[in-house]
């Protein structure tokens, strides 16, 4: 699957009753998919100030950058 595979399906089934917007957006919709799994979430506004070092790609930038600096 592509992004742009993923992107489409989403907004399709978001529904014509919600604007999709990749810029400006009221809620976020996060997609990972890895192999056969696929996660979804629903994030407020304030994930990329307060709860973005709650994301494990961020957890573990911060544990490398850790052990890189003993």
């Amino acid at each position: 699957m592509t992004r742009d595979v993923v992107i489409e399906v989403v907004a399709q089934t978001v529904g014509a009753r919600h604007k999709v917007d990749l810029k400006t957006y009221d809620l976020l919709i996060l997609v990972e998919v890895y192999k056969s799994v696929c996660g979804m979430s629903v994030v407020g506004p304030d994930f990329d100030t307060t709860m973005r070092r709650f994301n494990l790609d961020e957890l573990s930038n911060h544990a490398a950058q850790a052990s890189n600096s003993c």
